[in-house]
């Protein structure tokens, strides 16, 4: 793993800490936005109470918030 995957990931744990217990938040990921890895948010529906407790960077990398509606997890299939 190279040192910006490292830090990548270093971000993208701090991020899901701050957020993960705000209302509406449904996950974070590592994602690209404008071309550019980025670190995402995703929300249920938009909120303004998460909205303003989500920070625009972590760690310098960039924070984007993505309203996806509410997620399901699917049954396995084998």
């Amino acid at each position: 793993m190279s040192s910006a995957d490292t830090t990548m990931t270093a971000a993208l744990g701090a991020l899901t800490e701050t957020v993960i217990s705000l209302p509406a938040v449904t996950g974070t990921a590592v994602g690209l936005c404008e071309g550019v890895a980025c670190l995402q948010v995703f929300l249920s529906a938009p909120d303004s109470a998460a909205l303003s407790n989500i920070p625009d960077t972590i760690d310098g990398r960039a924070v984007h918030v993505v309203v996806t509606g509410a997620l399901e997890r699917l049954d396995t299939v084998r």
